[in-house]
């Protein structure tokens, strides 16, 4: 009835059971009166406010987090070597990988703790290799380090080295901080990338 009083030929000049049709139809209709509708207000932002409009792309872009395969193309690119060290606690998953690391030319060590990374950090240090510790409550730079003992949220991005240890690799699962996992094993620039933990963790890595 809306519609056919609103007909530009007035409310007598066409009969009300032309708009008698089926309530697919009328929805049909709606979808593409709204995607007209969408489509000139979509250019009425774009050609006034188009600051705004670019800064909101950017910001969907950004947030956008459904892809993680698309990340870190160029270290997913670099056919990189990942071995996979699982097992129970003090099965010696990480010191093999840990061995690896010490006899690479450079390195970096990735830990949940900040106790682990400064053990391996003073491990490192006490074997006659020059490395740096990161930390969020500390850093500690060493002219020429050619390793790096980190937390995983901090792993330096950008940085390309031989070997990459990413401990306790199941926490990749977790909730709260397996964002950090999931960047560390997609975003590592490393030739051959040792993950250590739980088998819990396998089917996600």
């Amino acid at each position: 009835q809306a519609l056919h009083l609103a007909s530009p030929h007035g409310p007598d000049d066409i009969p009300l059971s032309s708009y008698q049709k089926s309530y697919d139809e009328a929805l049909e209709e709606m979808k593409a009166l709204t995607d007209a509708i969408a489509a000139d207000f979509r250019k009425y932002i774009v050609d006034n406010h188009t600051e705004e409009y670019s800064a909101k792309l950017l910001l969907l872009r950004t947030k956008d987090l459904t892809t993680p395969s698309r990340w870190y193309p160029k270290s997913r690119l670099s056919k990189r070597k990942i071995y996979y060290h699982g097992g129970p606690t003090n099965s010696g998953k990480t010191y093999h990988a840990l061995q690896s690391l010490k006899s690479a030319p450079t390195g970096i060590y990735l830990a949940p703790l900040r106790l682990l990374a400064l053990e391996v950090y003073e491990e490192l240090t006490s074997s006659g290799v020059y490395a740096n510790l990161l930390t969020g409550q500390e850093k500690r730079s060493v002219p020429f380090a050619t390793h790096t003992a980190a937390t995983v949220e901090m792993m330096p991005e950008g940085s390309k080295v031989d070997v990459c240890v990413i401990d306790e690799i199941q926490l990749i699962g977790d909730a709260d901080r397996g964002y950090a996992w999931t960047r560390a094993l997609l975003g590592a620039e490393a030739e051959t990338v040792h993950v250590c933990g739980g088998l819990e963790g396998r089917d996600a890595v």
